[in-house]
This record gives structure tokens, sequence and C-alpha cells, in this order.
């Protein structure tokens, strides 16, 4: 960096001193005096009568003091760059000769690997084997046909949004519906088919609807299903219809209990049969043994079993639980 400082001032010394001289030259011989003074050297002893240009040359001129002055700086300048470049020379000599030889260094330590023995299983215990769950099957189960038939549905059953509702046992996987308009009508009955995946146990809930169709079910069957399988669904049911008892005042409501059917609620009086006096109440029932509970006295309960009941009428003992509340 400081060698250019210096280049570039002694540059424009020269062009300094250049332009001071052609101040006091014509133009025409700008060219002679600019290029005589970057040179270093004085201008011709003789002049040129002409040259390629048809410019005459001037004879010479003794130096003027800004062309002194300019030439003296250069001349320190340069002999001050001669002695900073042998001074720093001299330094990194010096400097060279009193480093310390480089020491010798060992070799990184590498530590061997111990190689790992062998690992030795221990026997099968036959224990544990015994105890041991079978390996689970991997890959889906195959699918196979499963056919219902239902029978024996009463004529004026309101079948129009009825079907089949199908679903694994242990739930879980959905319900499929089949609507009964959709089946085959033959005069046996109504014929539904179905794909499932074989090796599993499934509910058959007929019903006059599909929501709630595995809860407010007219009849239902369990199937296992390992192959294709054939199922009969008996779908025999009355229309039945509940009087209260004569004279008495209720207000609320039964509840419906079918035997072997937890959670099951009838598909025309999920809340409840719900008597008004002197007004019946008719509910469409599958084949099976019920029992009319009080809600708030749940040991008080009148039995029946359809088809066999069609009329039931609420007994004295259930009306004069209801009676002891008014």
């Amino acid at each position: 960096m400081a060698a250019k400082a210096v280049a570039a001032a002694l540059a424009a010394a020269t062009w300094a001193a250049a332009a001071d001289r052609l101040r006091t030259r014509p133009a025409a011989g700008a060219r002679t005096v600019l290029l005589g003074h970057l040179c270093g050297h004085a201008e011709p002893e003789k002049p040129v009568a002409a040259t390629s240009r048809g410019v005459a040359a001037w004879p010479p001129v003794a130096p003027t003091p800004s062309i002194v002055r300019v030439r003296v700086l250069s001349a320190l300048l340069l002999t001050l760059l001669v002695a900073i470049g042998l001074a720093l020379a001299a330094y990194a000599a010096v400097w060279a000769l009193r480093r310390e030889p480089v020491a010798a260094v060992a070799p990184a330590f590498a530590p061997t690997a111990t190689p790992i023995p062998p690992i030795d299983r221990l026997p099968d215990s036959p224990d544990f084997a015994r105890a041991t769950a079978p390996a689970p099957q991997r890959g889906d189960a195959p699918l196979v046909a499963l056919s219902a038939l239902v029978q024996n549905a009463p004529a004026d059953w309101p079948s129009a949004d009825a079907g089949l509702a199908i679903a694994p046992a242990r739930g879980g996987d959905g319900v499929a519906w089949l609507p009964l308009a959709t089946s085959v009508r033959r005069d046996d009955g109504w014929l539904l088919r179905h794909v499932v995946p074989a090796g599993e146990d499934y509910v058959l809930a007929l019903a006059a609807a599909r929501p709630g169709a595995l809860r407010s079910f007219l009849a239902r069957t369990t199937a296992r299903v390992d192959g294709p399988t054939a199922v009969t669904i008996d779908a025999r049911a009355a229309l039945v219809t509940f009087r209260p008892p004569a004279g008495a005042n209720h207000h609320g409501a039964f509840r419906l209990v079918r035997d072997g059917a937890d959670g099951w609620l009838p598909a025309d009086a999920q809340t409840g049969l719900i008597m008004a006096p002197e007004t019946p109440l008719r509910v469409w029932l599958g084949a099976g043994a019920y029992r009319l509970v009080d809600v708030l006295y749940p040991d008080r309960a009148q039995t029946f079993i359809v088809p066999d009941a069609t009329d039931v009428t609420v007994s004295a003992s259930l009306a004069a639980v209801r009676a002891d509340r008014r």
C-alpha cells in the first residue's frame, strides 16, 4: 500500500510539472514538451524543421524550479522506499535465524478396540414356549359371502325404510346397511347378500330404519362366519297396543325392557311409553319377552310375550304405584 501511494504521488507531481511547462509554450509544441518531461530528459538539442504532422519542435530550455523540486522529491522517495525494503528484509532474516527448531511430536494415541466375544443364547425354556402367544396372522382375512333370509315378517309392517344391519360382534369396524328395498324378494321372505372378512362373529339386526338399527331392532341374531354362510332371521312381530287402566290418571313414561337384549329401545318410543288417560299407544315389537317397568319403581314390572299378547293393559299393581305419586 505504501509503494502504491508513493507511485501515485510521483505521477501527480510529474503531471503537475508538465502542465506548468505547457502554460509557457504554445499549443503547437505541447506534445513534444510533455513527452520530454515524462521521460525525464531535456528537450532535443536541435529543432526539427517539420514533423509528420507539420509541427516544428522548439529549442531546449533550462529546467524550471518546479521541475527541479519534482526530481529531487522523486529521488528522495525512491531512496526511502529502497531503505524500507532493506529494513524489512533484514528484520525477516533476523527473526528467521532466532526461531527455535520445531520439536518432533509423538504420533497421536490410537486405542485398539477390544473385540466383543460372541453371545451364546440361553436354551429355550419349555415353560416359556408354552406361555408364548401364537404369532399373529399377517395380511387381511379372506372375504366370504354372507347371505341372510328374512322370514315371517308381517305384511303390514312398515318396511319402506327397513333393512338389515351387519356388524362385527366385537364392534369397532362400522355397520353395513342392506335396505330391504334393494334385496331379492322371494315367496319365503327377503334374501340379502353381503361380503365380509372370514373368522369373525357377526351381528345381524333387522330394523325399521338405519339410525340406531343395532339398538332398536325388530329381530336379531348372531352368526360365526368362517366361510360362505347362510343365516335365517325370524322376523315375527306384532303391533302391540298399550292401554292405561280405566279411571287412572297416568302421566310420565313407562320403560319397556326386552329380555336378553341389554340397551334395547323400541323404535317407535325410544324415550319410553307415555300414556295419557284413555289414550292407547301402539308400538311394533318383535317376537320375545318384554317387561313394562315403572321408571321410579323398577321393582314393579309387568311381563308379556309377543306375539301372544297384542293388547296390553297396565296392571292394577303398576297403576297403584303411579297413583300414589299424584
